[in-house]
């Protein structure tokens, strides 16, 4: 449902610039309104006309239109988006970026999804949660509210705690629970005693091993990139307004460079390689990963 009507939308909007035009859409004319939606939708599904190459999904729709019209997705790792970073730059837009997954919003948390609130709630939050260390409080809660890439760095060790442990990191749910209280959920499930430091490191220890395997297949900060289509306003005509990419707070707007200095401090929070986007040698074997760190400095990716 989401990545056809993201397909929708990239249609209208290639039409709109004419790129492509009725002889592409067999005299279709193409709007963002319901009728277009459901003629587009009955025409994949007979697999007829445009709707053959809807079918296939963007990179059918790319590689078939050709014309340089890749540049108009707004894509992450080849796939559609969940989130837009327009309408709220938070840790689920962030992680969509940073994620070996394509374009998955790993901690869809409900965190930042809605704008509006202020930076002591988030203080307040994650300090009773529990999953940012007191030595990186400063880092993390930094002015308006908090450094996204240091935050995300820390809410993915989080988020892959309650993954492990089977719990929906949804925050209606997933604030009920902190880190002290998953140890001993563990350790009562196992008999393997483990403090909240020893889970969150379990945590940490899953999604470095995640990344590590996509290093392995190539991965690294070359893949980690914004959407362009982030970088150009967004209009609402139900408003007759536009967004444009702004910090979470609204404070200010945020460039391409500030992107790149997101991902600096996000690599430099997690303690990997900032230059490559990957995980370092010493963070592996720190984490009890000697074998992975093996694997990729013979491969030479580290």
């Amino acid at each position: 449902m989401l990545t056809f009507g993201s397909l929708v939308a990239f249609l209208v909007d290639l039409y709109s610039k004419g790129i492509i035009s009725k002889e592409d859409t067999d005299g279709l004319e193409l709007r963002s309104d319901f009728e277009t939606v459901v003629k587009l939708l009955d025409l994949v599904t007979q697999r007829k006309g445009i709707g053959k190459i809807l079918g296939e999904g963007f990179e059918g729709v790319i590689n078939e239109i050709g014309r340089n019209c890749e540049k108009y997705a707004c894509l992450i790792k080849g796939t559609d988006v969940d989130f837009d970073a327009r309408v709220t730059l938070g840790v689920e837009a962030f992680t969509a970026v940073v994620n070996p997954r394509p374009s998955n919003d790993m901690p869809i948390g409900g965190l930042t999804v809605a704008k509006g609130r202020k930076g002591d709630f988030f203080q307040k939050v994650v300090t009773r949660t529990g999953y940012v260390p007191d030595e990186a409080r400063e880092r993390v809660f930094a002015p308006p509210g908090f450094d996204l890439g240091r935050l995300a760095a820390h809410y993915e060790n989080w988020a892959s705690v309650l993954n492990i442990m089977g719990i929906c990191f949804r925050v209606q749910v997933s604030g009920l629970y902190d880190v002290n209280t998953c140890a001993e959920l563990y350790s009562m499930a196992t008999g393997i005693r483990k403090d909240s430091k020893e889970i969150l490191e379990a945590g940490e220890r899953v999604h470095t091993l995640y990344k590590a395997a996509n290093v392995r297949e190539g991965f690294s900060r070359k893949d980690d990139k914004f959407p362009e289509k982030w970088f150009e306003p967004l209009r609402r005509p139900d408003k007759g307004t536009e967004l444009t990419l702004k910090d979470y707070f609204e404070t200010k707007s945020v460039t391409r460079e500030d992107c790149e200095k997101m991902l600096d401090a996000y690599y430099e929070e997690k303690g990997w390689n900032v230059e490559k986007g990957v995980p370092t040698a010493q963070k592996l074997r720190k984490l009890k990963l000697d074998d992975v760190a093996n694997d990729l400095e013979s491969l030479g990716l580290i």
